[in-house]
């Protein structure tokens, strides 16, 4: 433990799940894809291969140590992008500081 007693800003984190606009609304991801990287020369179009499933796909939106720009962040996604309240998780920073290891 260390001798100083540390005061550490509670931090919170907007996430949502991947999207892009398509005729002004947010369209969500569900499969998120890459380039494979061994392509067929002789087909058209490129193959591309699932990399993560877009339920467990997380993108930070903004970052903020005050929770009401977070609840106005929150009501921009809600309102003016147009996700849904699944899409969007809020949650609070939690800093690693310490590296716990087993004495032997």
């Amino acid at each position: 433990m260390p001798d100083k007693i540390r005061i550490i800003q509670k931090e919170w984190v907007i996430l949502t799940r991947p999207y892009f606009n398509y005729n002004d609304s947010a369209v969500v991801v569900t499969p998120v894809q890459a380039k494979h990287p061994c392509q067929n020369p002789n087909q058209q179009c490129p193959q591309y291969a699932t990399v993560i499933n877009g339920d467990k796909a997380w993108t930070e939106y903004m970052r903020s140590t005050s929770f009401s720009e977070i609840r106005y962040g929150v009501r921009k996604l809600l309102y003016e992008v147009g996700l849904k309240r699944d899409d969007i998780q809020v949650v609070e920073l939690i800093n690693h500081d310490y590296i716990i290891t087993p004495l032997t």
